[in-house]
């Protein structure tokens, strides 16, 4: 679990002397990590403890940069409010036995894939994949239940997976939803990018197509109230100018007209209720599924659900519960939970500013957990004459658990808010 890699980071970020006091951190690695943010921190750290240099935040965030690494900032501050332990003898161990069952897992993952390929993999390739997964599950120390109950979670997954095929929802409604593979009940896809760009737009967006498909929803706004939500939701999917709306400038005839008739009967649901936590979350999205059958759910946006719901717990571990218990919620209901998230601040410093999945906020937990993370980029949010700004955008499909991974052109259209697709002819 990589909430034994973040206490014991922890532990010898509050307590560097743990380095000399405790033995078998010497049989650690970082390549024994299996969050790659986490790896690069206590490979600073070691090269520090080497030199005899006193680990701090602020020397682990400045020699990082020497050593070819980037390390979010926020991640070593949310390590240092941890609480941290004096006896860390058992976690080395732990996060070795950790890692060893997460590249078993993958194996057995890998294999599979290759047997449900859609172009027909060689027999020799298979029976390779076979063998190699054989002799590290004979090599492996992990006990032997261990092994079965991986193997286990794999194939039921798998099983899972075969059966939503021909279960898809609808995607964003864009031009590309053709070239990718669409949501399926019980997956957790995630909407990123740094203010400005457009997540709620996209959001809308999705919302307005999952409506013209007759696919039942709620949207969660934690950042907007409904009545907010319904005005931007109206321009997208009427095609009303959202500024006419907002400063009442269309005639009660017409196209408004109709929207607003129309509009209560649609199959979307707004809440708007703030400050929640998980458990409230799926005690609403349960009535939602009952009441009006619901498929999926938008929540916009994450950064503002009750990570901590009352438990002492850091924020990177709280905000990886809040992922899990998203993911299950999904699971548990069959619906497909898109959540809005927003990228770190480093985004915006880079050269090109384009946004990787490195760039997720708080936890390496919600890249694990996500079936599909896609983010947008706006180049003209960082133009200084925002009056003549190109409206296109970016849409970066980053990881995609069932499908392809891949860059779109989109437009940007804020009168109407909405993303719409980009025809080259």
């Amino acid at each position: 679990m990589v909430g034994t890699e973040i206490i014991l980071l922890a532990s010898l970020l509050s307590n560097p002397e743990l380095f000399k006091k405790e033995p078998t951190l010497a049989t650690l690695t970082p390549d024994d990590f299996q969050e790659s943010m986490f790896a690069d921190i206590f490979k600073v750290m070691m090269v520090l403890d080497s030199e005899g240099i006193v680990i701090t935040k602020e020397i682990i965030n400045s020699r990082s940069r020497d050593l070819g690494v980037s390390i979010n900032p926020e991640v070593l501050e949310e390590l240092e409010a941890e609480i941290g332990v004096n006896d860390i003898r058992g976690y080395p161990g732990a996060i070795k036995t950790n890692k060893k069952k997460q590249n078993l897992q993958l194996k057995l993952k890998e294999a599979l894939l290759y047997l449900n390929a859609d172009t027909p993999i060689p027999l020799d390739s298979i029976l390779g994949l076979v063998e190699s997964g054989l002799k590290e599950c004979a090599s492996s120390e992990i006990p032997r239940e261990d092994k079965q109950a991986i193997a286990n979670k794999i194939i039921k997954e798998q099983i899972d997976f075969e059966k939503g095929i021909n279960n898809r929802l609808p995607g964003f409604g864009l031009g590309f939803d053709s070239d990718m593979t669409q949501p399926a009940p019980g997956e957790l896809w995630i909407i990123a990018s740094r203010p400005g760009m457009g997540k709620t737009m996209l959001a809308h967006t999705i919302g307005s197509n999952y409506v013209k498909n007759n696919t039942p929803l709620t949207f969660w706004g934690l950042e907007m109230t409904n009545i907010e939500n319904s005005k931007r939701f109206i321009a997208n999917h009427y095609k009303l100018r959202y500024e006419d709306i907002i400063k009442n400038r269309l005639p009660i005839s017409g196209e408004y007209e109709r929207a607003l008739i129309d509009f209560p009967s649609l199959p979307i649901q707004f809440i708007d209720k703030p400050g929640v936590g998980v458990k409230e979350i799926r005690a609403e999205l349960y009535s939602q599924k009952m009441d009006f059958g619901i498929k999926a759910a938008i929540i916009d946006h994450g950064g503002l659900i009750d990570h901590k719901a009352g438990s002492k717990k850091g924020e990177v571990e709280a905000i990886g519960d809040t992922s899990k218990g998203l993911k299950n919620i999904a699971k548990e209901l069959g619906i497909c939970v898109f959540l809005i998230w927003q990228l770190n601040r480093e985004v915006s410093s880079r050269s090109g500013k384009i946004p990787y999945l490195t760039d997720l906020r708080g936890s390496g937990r919600l890249e694990e957990d996500a079936d599909n993370v896609t983010m947008i980029h706006w180049p003209g949010y960082y133009e200084e004459d925002q009056d003549s700004v190109s409206d296109l955008a970016d849409i970066f499909i980053r990881k995609h658990r069932s499908g392809k991974i891949g860059q779109y052109r989109v437009i940007r259209d804020v009168g109407f808010q909405k993303f719409s697709e980009f025809n080259f002819m």
